[in-house]
């Protein structure tokens, strides 16, 4: 996994983050990849 975020002002950020993994079993091979944009408030 990997991610990276930005404050771009008070109590309010972005972020987004990869993820990339294989499942195998005996007749499969899986690639599973996922990306997530996240955008968050704080408030008080």
């Amino acid at each position: 996994m990997l991610g990276a975020g930005y404050e771009f002002s008070p109590h309010w950020q972005v972020a987004v983050y990869f993820s990339s993994g294989k499942t195998s079993d005996p007749f499969f091979d899986y690639n599973h990849n996922h990306v997530s944009i996240l955008m968050s408030g704080i408030a008080f």
